[in-house]
């Protein structure tokens, strides 16, 4: 564009230039204060109402864009920390997991180092060791290699000798030397008199927790589904048995009405509003609900039910034990639990666990008429042959 076009322009607008009448092409002058004036003052209202409009749109378009710039920054800001509280979050998730992976892996070795202390302990009672000696061994007499028997509760620490002008004199050990060595083989006494009388009981799988596995099947038809829960509360044990809430286990035994067949039973311990409540309840007729407040009256309950309906005449025992609670390994499983230590009147027991199941600790119950149908069933047939 030519300097002359944009003068043109200018003057034809009123602005700074104009030109003169009369004046040949490319002659402009500048226009004056007072005309300047002048020509303001003889724009119309339409003009000045246009002018202001304008300044007004400008104003709202700056101060919106200044409005929308703030809350960019904002927005901006807040997404800049989001992703920093992100990337803390996923470093403190990466840490935690490994801790609980390293935590896991030291669980497991510690496991399989009492496992395997356990197994060593077994090994040393079994194969009776130079420790596992007891004291009706001590007292006893043994023969030495000449042949000759030597009384072994004389058996003591050999005697000190010492010289006196020349002559050989033995003295006797410090009795309190002697008493330590007396306080010690009484102690191993004691150890191995606790594994020879601890209670055989078979070795159940684990997971990697070391929980057991369940359902755990054992004999006399008797699975357990869930150990349950013990309670701190007062009347959840006995001196033999502890009665853990949630605690479910099935039993086969006679049918209600026809002793012939089997039945599944399933037997749960719940909390009552003054103690634990027991429930038997009959799978093939699930209307029936046995509950009492112990296991042994909620069990009678069942064979007065049997003995009503079938005319053969059953009744609880000292053997009877159709919850499976007096059992040693829902027993060994139950002192393991939380919560063992507030069971005051239970008087725990040992217990070893076993592979061979020759050696494995009788059970009353799985020999019971009352809890055990496989011994029913065969009481049953010796009646009939007699």
């Amino acid at each position: 564009m030519s300097l002359e076009v944009l003068l043109t322009k200018e003057a034809a607008m009123g602005r700074k230039f104009t030109k003169p009448e009369g004046a040949s092409t490319g002659f402009f002058s500048l226009l004056t204060t007072q005309a300047t004036s002048g020509e303001m003052q003889s724009c119309s209202p339409s003009q000045t109402e246009n002018q202001s409009e304008l300044t007004s749109q400008t104003d709202t378009a700056l101060s919106s864009g200044i409005k929308y710039q703030y809350k960019y920054n904002q927005l901006k800001k807040t997404c800049k920390q989001l992703i920093y509280l992100n990337a803390a979050l996923y470093d403190e998730i990466n840490r935690l997991e490994q801790k609980i992976e390293s935590t896991s892996s030291e669980r497991k070795a510690l496991l399989k180092k009492v496992m395997a202390d356990q197994n060593i302990v077994n090994h040393n009672a079994k194969s009776g060791g130079p420790q596992s000696m007891s004291v009706a061994e001590s007292g006893s007499s043994a023969k030495t290699k000449t042949g000759k028997k030597k009384n072994l509760s004389s058996l003591s620490p050999p005697a000190k000798k010492r010289k006196v002008s020349g002559e050989t004199v033995s003295e006797e050990e410090n009795p309190i030397a002697s008493a330590t060595f007396s306080k010690k083989s009484q102690k191993k006494s004691k150890e191995d008199s606790r594994i020879a009388n601890s209670i055989k009981i078979p070795s159940i799988s684990l997971d990697s927790s070391g929980r057991p596995i369940l359902p755990i099947e054992l004999a006399a038809g008797l699975t357990i589904y869930s150990i349950g829960e013990i309670s701190d509360k007062s009347g959840y044990c006995t001196a033999n048995s502890i009665y853990p809430v949630g605690y479910c286990c099935t039993r086969e035994y006679a049918a209600i009405d026809d002793i012939s067949s089997s039945c599944l039973y399933t037997c749960k311990v719940t909390e009552g509003h003054s103690g634990p409540q027991f429930e038997i309840s009959p799978d093939s007729d699930p209307d029936i609900l046995l509950v009492d407040s112990t296991p042994d009256k909620c069990h009678d309950q069942l064979l007065k039910l049997i003995t009503e309906n079938t005319d053969h005449e059953l009744a609880t025992s000292t053997k009877s034990d159709f919850f499976g609670l007096k059992h040693p390994l829902i027993r060994n499983l139950l002192q393991c639990s939380q919560g063992a230590n507030n069971c005051l009147e239970y008087q725990w027991c040992m217990f070893e666990v076993v592979k061979n199941n020759s050696k494995l600790t009788a059970v009353p119950s799985e020999n019971d008429v009352t809890s055990s149908y496989k011994a029913l069933v065969e009481h049953l047939l010796s009646t009939e042959t007699v």
